[in-house]
């Protein structure tokens, strides 16, 4: 499934017992989204991110039961890990 700017703000997704990819499609410049996988075993792959200031597109994988906040500066998504 997507995460884009007509997302809300705060998700808590649940894989429903298996790995889920999840593709990010370009935010607005500003934009942030929060993502907390609440299953205990699955994890969630983030994929479609571009970094190194726009040039590459690298996956991000959250843990059970972990939170991250994504932030869209323009060029890159940052990824920032909150527990």
């Amino acid at each position: 499934f997507n995460l884009n700017s007509s997302s809300n703000l705060f998700n808590f997704i649940d894989p429903n017992n298996v790995d889920r990819s999840m593709n990010i499609v370009l935010f607005g410049t500003g934009e942030t989204r929060y993502i907390k996988n609440v299953s205990l075993t699955n994890t969630i792959a983030l994929s479609n991110m571009v970094t190194n200031n726009g040039n590459s597109v690298y996956p991000y994988t959250i843990n059970p039961t972990k939170t991250v906040r994504i932030i869209f500066d323009g060029d890159d998504h940052h990824v920032i890990a909150l527990d």
